[in-house]
């Protein structure tokens, strides 16, 4: 009994310093809160061992993520208390973050042991592979269309989707962005706006559409973990559901921008590429394996040599064993290249001119002036190149 008090005093203390933390605070409010209301059963010496250590570091990982708020927290003590306070502070915050992560871990060792009881029914392996598919795959829609319609409408138009979007409306194209994606979004801001008559459901109709692209991929990810057998299927379940809770994942799936599906293209690539070098692979495997690669290509305009890259190391892993793979990757290429200036010139789109190229390099110079530092010589001439002449430091 005295140690469950103890627990939740920590597990409080906690909550109480993280409240000034500047990351998500729902976040730990959430695990808190979780660790506060469960009781878990009893778990093997191993699982408890494992449970106990990830905990300790997890509770270290957000000690130190949080430092400043640890730190400050005493900060009006005066300065005869502070190292006694603060010291006792940190005791506290890692004793509480192992606590919730703990309570967490062991609370979700339960919840996954009951999943996979529901989910592996069946008594065949393709079954139960698409079953464990589906059911994330529609776990994770229904929870993102439920945030995007409840709380996101119609979803996050970035600056550079903003240029996009003039881009359609003034029918006056530029490749500064992937015109593969631009033409995405104008195929379903359009199919939006057009039915329902507005530019805000324009945006989230292609909210909709990432939002289900997104958790296809994590599905996709997910099933080939919990295809490996043993503990892996405990691991799958646990990951997905991190996943899917994660504020930034969550902001990923509704953010209009070229980095949400081309990351995607990359995870789908790497898990289609490991699931190809296995001895069982199937025409599923091999048509997300090409669409995953056109995605690199066509979703970046320098993921041409990102894919480049990807298959001389795929060539000198599987040296002859993978052909057709090899095949299939050099056609993809050079369609790629040929398509990239088909679109340009189909939609009479112009290259950006030399001040939009340098103003990323620009903003990060005029960031290392204001944040107070000096340019090295060096440093000079660089921006010397880019900007025509050499920067004078007031």
């Amino acid at each position: 009994m005295k140690k469950n008090v103890f627990k939740i005093i920590t597990i409080i203390y906690w909550l109480m310093v993280l409240v000034n933390t500047d990351s998500y605070y729902w976040v730990y409010l959430l695990l808190g809160g979780a660790a506060l209301f469960s009781f878990s059963k009893k778990l093997a010496d191993k699982t408890a061992k494992s449970t106990g250590l990830f905990g300790s570091l997890f509770s270290l990982m957000v000690v130190l993520a949080n430092y400043e708020t640890v730190l400050n927290f005493y900060e009006g003590t005066g300065k005869a208390f502070y190292i006694l306070y603060t010291g006792v502070s940190a005791v506290f915050m890692i004793l509480g973050g192992v606590y919730v992560y703990t309570s967490v871990f062991e609370l979700g060792h339960q919840i996954v042991d009951k999943g996979l009881v529901v989910i592996s029914e069946g008594n065949e392996k393709k079954v139960s592979l698409a079953r464990f598919f589906w059911l994330s795959f529609t776990g994770i829609s229904v929870f993102y269309l439920l945030i995007l319609f409840l709380f996101n409408y119609p979803g996050i138009v970035s600056p550079d989707a903003i240029h996009q979007l003039r881009m359609i409306r003034d029918n006056a194209y530029s490749d500064h962005h992937p015109l593969a994606h631009t033409l995405m979004i104008k195929l379903f801001f359009g199919f939006g706006a057009e039915i329902f008559g507005s530019a805000n459901a324009g945006v989230a109709a292609y909210s909709v559409f990432q939002i289900l692209c997104v958790a296809a991929v994590f599905a996709y990810l997910f099933m080939t973990i919990y295809e490996m057998g043993g503990n892996c299927k405990k691991i799958a379940v646990i990951t997905e559901v991190v996943y899917a809770i994660l504020p930034y994942n969550i902001e990923f799936s509704v953010s209009m921008r070229k980095d949400t599906l081309f990351s995607l293209c990359i995870l789908l690539f790497i898990v289609a590429v490991y699931r190809l070098s296995r001895s069982e692979k199937t025409l599923c495997d091999s048509i997300i394996f090409s669409v995953s690669s056109f995605g690199i290509c066509l979703l970046r305009n320098n993921g041409m040599m990102i894919f480049l890259a990807c298959a001389v190391i795929f060539a000198i892993m599987f040296k002859n064993k993978k052909k057709a793979e090899l095949m299939i990757m050099s056609i993809i290429a050079v369609f790629s290249l040929a398509i990239t200036p088909m679109m340009k010139n189909e939609l009479n789109a112009v290259s950006p001119d030399y001040l939009e190229k340098v103003g990323v390099p620009m903003q990060q110079v005029v960031r290392v002036i204001v944040d107070g530092y000096e340019l090295t010589d060096n440093q000079d001439k660089i921006a010397e190149k880019l900007f025509g002449g050499g920067i004078e430091m007031a």
